[in-house]
């Protein structure tokens, strides 16, 4: 595995080189299409070719560091996704909770998946990229949902958006405000929180259980909260460490 700064180096070199290509083929595009309509059109077309092309990249680190799993790990880009749950030796369709957009999925290579996110591909959306995330019930707490995120960060940068999810689970805000530095943003309530840098573990636990759920005494209230990631270059590197850090002791699907 490459040391901490090789990595860190060679996946900002390569984000920045697709920012390069893409930004190219954009002003291309452009120039040809003319109408402001199939310029957007093209746009998303050339979003899903370097998502790939970075899901394709992130994959391949993911793969070497679960080289000692009896299944190595991949992760795919794909709209339209066969989910496969395993349990023991039995397979069976998953029914996604969320089934519009395009997704990154988490599988091994028995195609036993273990955790996706899907993400929105219109460029013209004013929340960004709008995402959200499941992970199979046996497979929680192994790191895998945070892991896709940094993915989101990587691919936001290079198309200069923010990244947002609509959080249905105190647990995915405070994954958020702990990691990255963010907007909380409460919109029945008209409430609003930012945070410029990631938040301790401390007061990211204080920010869930003293604050928010202030807004969320009612029981007839779900818990619903839109946290915003900002493109900043802080976020990136980040994400990039984040995700460093995690296929250093990557939890095999058979753990």
């Amino acid at each position: 595995m490459n040391s901490r700064n090789d990595f860190l180096g060679e996946m900002k070199d390569f984000l920045y080189e697709i920012i390069s290509n893409r930004n190219d083929e954009l002003k291309k595009g452009k120039i040809v299409k003319g109408t402001f309509r199939n310029y957007r059109d093209n746009e998303e077309k050339i979003n899903s070719k370097y998502r790939r092309k970075i899901v394709d990249k992130v994959s391949k680190y993911i793969k070497k560091s679960s080289k000692n799993c009896d299944t190595k790990l991949s992760l795919s880009f794909s709209e339209n996704p066969k989910l496969i749950e395993c349990i023991g030796k039995k397979k069976k369709k998953f029914k996604a909770t969320f089934d519009d957009g395009q997704y990154l999925v988490l599988q091994n290579e028995n195609e036993c998946f273990m955790s996706y996110i899907t993400l929105t591909n219109k460029s013209d959306s004013p929340s960004g990229i709008i995402y959200s995330s499941e992970t199979v019930d046996d497979q929680l707490k192994k790191g895998y949902n945070i892991l896709l995120r940094t993915v989101l960060v990587m691919i936001a940068f290079v198309e200069n958006l923010k990244l947002t999810s609509i959080s249905v689970n105190p647990i995915s805000a405070y994954t958020l405000v702990k990691n990255f530095a963010c907007e909380l943003e409460i919109r029945d309530k008209n409430k609003v929180f930012k945070y410029s840098k990631p938040l301790t573990r401390n007061k990211a636990t204080d920010l869930i259980d003293n604050i928010l759920f202030r807004y969320f005494k009612n029981d007839k209230d779900d818990f619903l909260v839109w946290v915003t990631v900002p493109k900043t270059a802080a976020n990136l590197k980040r994400a990039l460490e984040i995700f460093y850090n995690a296929i250093q002791f990557i939890n095999c699907f058979e753990d």
